[in-house]
């Protein structure tokens, strides 16, 4: 194993419909980067902790298992693996990709014209403006005459 390649652990919760049946294909689903970090440094630990605390969840390391903090009973299974820099190529990809939400057009939706009515009033006044300008431009061409 080069430099490059160390080994590093990587923590996954069972996020099977029904993370208890042993006869269904399993689903694990990774923690993010941070998570994975804070239970790892826990795991590290554990002659001072057995519970690591994950915004709504706790995880006992000792059972291996996530327990909500709302419902006690919701629980899943936890798994710990080690895996190699190259084989986690992703490891940060939750914090730099999320994907781009797609934006709606400013006047899509809207009652006023768009843009909190800046269109509809432009246009407006654009209208008024050019009725009197072109009102002067005939006193003025007339009394030229």
């Amino acid at each position: 194993m080069e430099a490059a390649d160390h080994a590093r652990a990587q923590w996954y919760w069972k996020s099977s419909s029904n993370p208890w049946l042993n006869n269904e294909n399993e689903q694990w689903t990774r923690y993010s980067d941070i998570q994975s970090d804070i239970i790892e440094h826990a795991f590290e630990q554990t002659m001072n902790t057995n519970l690591v605390e994950l915004d709504n969840y706790w995880i006992d390391l000792k059972r291996s298992v996530q327990i909500s903090k709302h419902d006690q009973n919701k629980q899943r299974q936890i798994k710990r693996m080690l895996i190699t820099t190259n084989d986690n190529e992703c490891l940060r990809e939750d914090r730099f990709f999320f994907p781009e939400p797609l934006k709606k057009p400013f006047n899509e939706d809207r009652l006023d014209g768009g843009y909190h009515g800046f269109i509809k009033e432009w246009e407006t006044k654009r209208k008024t403006f050019l009725f009197f300008w072109q009102e002067k431009n005939k006193e003025i061409s007339n009394s030229d005459k």
